[in-house]
Formats: C-alpha cells, sequence, structure tokens
C-alpha cells in the first residue's frame, strides 16, 4: 500500500494557499514600516534650528536691546547700569575662582 503524504492537520488546500500566500507579506511589514519611517525623517529639514530660521540669526545683540529700549523709554540708569556690571563682575571672579586648576 503506498503511503500517501502527511498534510498539515488536514486543512483544506485552499486555507493552505492562503497562508502560504499572505506569510512572507507579514513578516516583512514590521521590518518595512520602521524602515520608510526613518527615511522620511531624516529626509526633513527643520524649519527651525534655535533662535536660526530662514537662513538668519534672530538672536537680538546687546546694542539691539539697548537700543530698543531706549526707543521704549525703559533703558537703566547710570544706577542700575552700575549695579548690572558689579553683578557681572562678581560672577566672573566666583566663576574664576571655583574653576579647577588645569593639568
Amino acid at each position: 500500500m503506498p503511503r500517501r503524504p502527511r498534510c498539515l492537520p488536514c486543512l483544506p488546500r485552499m486555507a493552505v494557499l492562503v497562508i502560504a500566500m499572505a506569510l512572507p507579506r507579514m513578516l516583512t511589514l514590521p521590518a518595512a514600516a520602521p524602515r520608510a519611517q526613518q527615511m522620511s525623517v531624516a529626509d526633513q529639514t527643520p524649519a527651525r534650528i534655535g533662535n536660526i530660521w530662514g537662513g538668519f540669526d534672530h538672536q537680538p545683540t546687546q546694542s539691539q536691546v539697548q537700543n530698543a529700549e531706549r526707543a521704549g523709554s525703559i533703558a537703566p540708569d547710570a544706577q542700575e547700569q552700575s549695579r548690572e556690571a558689579q553683578i557681572v563682575q562678581q560672577l566672573d571672579r566666583e566663576l574664576l575662582n571655583n574653576a579647577s586648576p588645569g593639568p
């Protein structure tokens, strides 16, 4: 008596065919999705980086701030400027004193 080849737990041939066709696609989908997402993110250029956008630095300079303060009548008087200078000098000294000596 000839031996019959064993089949999967006697599934209908159509079900085996559908599974055989769908299995490779199911295995490749999870791997392809992150790659496509990484490529689209890498191809995009950010519209703004920090204070730079449109090719220009939008951080105001000290002179621009002072001019704007004078124009708005909110410029610090001489006493305030002197006090700010003292504070900056004090912080500078503290930072230099706390800095560790180099090797």
